[in-house]
């Protein structure tokens, strides 16, 4: 297997497993005892499936890293932050939930700022 195949079924193994984790962070939070952790769990590895399902069918060529614009890049600063809100809610269910809110407080700022980064780089105002 070549790097990028590797690569690509690593990236979806871990949008399963996170999704999996996110079903079993709502059985968590509500309380619920029984099979409801275990029908979260299978829940959400189904929802990462198809997500990823979705992602392989929608995906283009790579384009060329000098063509990438600032909305580009402010998109891709959207993208982290919305991943480091996922991982704070993560934290706080499982861990802390001091340090998970830090995480979210983190990620709301990038997306914040990221969005910003789209509208100026399309020309409206912020």
């Amino acid at each position: 297997m070549n790097r990028n195949t590797v690569f690509s079924v690593t990236q979806s193994i871990i949008i399963v497993v996170v999704c999996a984790a996110l079903g079993l962070s709502l059985a968590e939070v509500s309380g619920a005892a029984g099979i409801a952790p275990l029908l979260s769990v299978i829940g959400g590895i189904v929802f990462g499936l198809v997500g990823v399902c979705v992602g392989f069918m929608v995906r283009s060529p790579k384009p060329d890293p000098e063509q990438h614009s600032g909305a580009t890049v402010g998109f891709r600063i959207v993208i982290v932050g919305f991943m480091l809100a996922i991982a704070g809610w993560l934290v706080s269910v499982f861990l802390s939930q001091a340090i998970g809110y830090w995480f979210v407080v983190v990620g709301v700022l990038a997306g914040c700022a990221g969005i910003a980064i789209v509208r100026l780089q399309s020309g409206t105002r912020v």
